[in-house]
């Protein structure tokens, strides 16, 4: 009996011995982690938006301040700091928090990306930072123990414990990357920031929790992180490889891949022989099955290389060579197509921008509902205009012109004269709440 008693009590020694060292391993990972994470508070103005309650007939509302939260990590010297896209976008007044401090440190956001869900900011301060370093996200094993710190429901700098639960998971309405799961809690407010590894770096970008599941939670894996950085430092956004096509899903007969619906006039797809009603079915020795599979092969391509693709046309396969190129909107908007195959037509006032009457098809191409159609600008000639010093920017409509409603932009070119000022109402959509705010604009030309 006594010899039972005595294995049992060295077991429970060895497993209170275990446990101590376990709980010093996340003592220690707090004390050196903790510093490199910061809060981000984040306000947006109010404004007036704009609803729809007679079609054709938008009235203004008053949006009230609104605010929220998220977090973030500094990851350098100069106070480069991570988060998420979605923590930051549409906000006008970004601050930042340390551990330890009440102080709120105003930032500025370097450049953001939508597809990689990260965002770039950057706070001037003139105590040392400490920036964390970034890991090897594709070393992860499931069951690897991992930590998220962060700021959910504003208990800043909370840090919470778990394993990587699975990699890879494909979740396409989150993100463009293949997400790392874990059962780390993560809550509203923990966005943007770290999930760090027992050596204490960075492995991923928490981003999402499944809505009311316990323990299931996402992060963006580190080294998907890293492939954006240097652009979002240098450009203020990624460059895309870009090849244009429009497509959709194709799924018969043991087929699968996508088909090909619209080319855009001089694109590396028209250049490349794409064709429409072409089945693409790979890219890059990549397989082509859902919809979602081509922008992600594209987005990996190099731009100004060749990339090779195979495309199924009247039941024969062909290898096609294509030379992804630099995404750039205003080029490949201006060339367009619409069903009838002409180029966008757009017409320039007095040298300072292009409006053009839009069609349903390109308010789709310009990223915008077709809920109402007055002129909208195209382009801005350049930033030292006085289009763009008055506060006009591309995908701008014109609805007023000194109180008097336009209908098509040749009454926006016949209204608008040189040496003269104007009162302007203008409809910007905002994709954040899917509906078109007013903006007020005194021009003078």
């Amino acid at each position: 009996m006594k010899k039972i008693f005595l294995i049992l009590f060295v077991c429970c020694l060895s497993l209170s011995i275990q446990s101590k060292d376990l709980s010093d391993t996340f003592v220690d990972l707090a004390k050196k982690v903790r510093p490199s994470v910061v809060n981000i508070s984040i306000t947006q103005a109010g404004f007036n938006q704009m609803i729809e309650l007679i079609p054709g007939y938008p009235l203004p509302f008053n949006q009230p301040e609104k605010k929220g939260s998220g977090s973030g990590f500094i990851v350098s010297k100069e106070g480069l700091i991570i988060t998420n896209s979605h923590v930051v976008k549409g906000f006008d007044k970004i601050q930042v928090q340390f551990v330890d401090e009440d102080t709120l440190y105003p930032a500025k956001v370097l450049g953001s990306d939508s597809h990689s869900d990260i965002a770039l900011l950057k706070v001037d301060v003139k105590k040392a930072l400490k920036p964390i370093p970034l890991g090897n996200s594709s070393l992860l094993e499931v069951g690897e123990w991992v930590v998220a710190i962060g700021n959910p429901h504003n208990y800043g700098h909370t840090m919470t414990k778990g394993i990587i639960s699975a990699v890879k998971r494909e979740i396409d309405e989150l993100n463009l990357y293949p997400l790392l799961q874990t059962d780390a809690s993560i809550n509203p407010g923990n966005s943007g920031g770290p999930l760090v590894n027992l050596k204490g770096e960075v492995v991923g970008v928490n981003q999402a929790t499944l809505t009311g599941a316990f323990g299931i939670s996402f992060a963006i894996p580190i080294n998907n992180v890293k492939e954006v950085l240097e652009d979002l430092k240098n450009y203020g956004y990624v460059r895309k490889a870009f090849i244009g096509v429009n497509f959709s899903s194709y799924n018969s007969s043991g087929e699968q891949g996508v088909i090909v619906k619209n080319v855009v006039v001089q694109s590396p797809a028209q250049k490349a022989g794409i064709q429409v009603g072409d089945l693409i079915i790979e890219f890059n020795n990549n397989k082509i099955r859902k919809s979602t599979d081509l922008p992600k092969q594209v987005l990996k391509a190099k731009i100004g290389e060749e990339s090779s693709l195979k495309v199924v046309r009247n039941g024969k396969t062909l290898k096609l060579k294509i030379v992804p190129q630099l995404f750039e909107g205003n080029k490949f908007i201006a060339s367009s197509v619409k069903k009838d195959h002409t180029p966008i037509q757009g017409q320039d006032v007095l040298g300072s921008f292009t409006i053009i009457d839009p069609t349903d098809a390109q308010l789709n191409s310009l990223g915008i509902p077709s809920w109402f159609k007055y002129p909208i600008i195209l382009k801005i000639k350049n930033k030292s205009s006085l289009a763009f010093k008055a506060g006009l920017r591309e995908k701008d409509m014109f609805y007023k012109i000194n109180g008097a409603k336009v209908l098509q932009a040749k009454d926006v070119i016949r209204t608008l004269k040189k040496g003269k000022s104007y009162d302007l109402e203008l409809l910007r959509y905002d994709s954040r709440f899917d509906r078109y705010r007013i903006i007020l604009i005194k021009l003078k030309l």
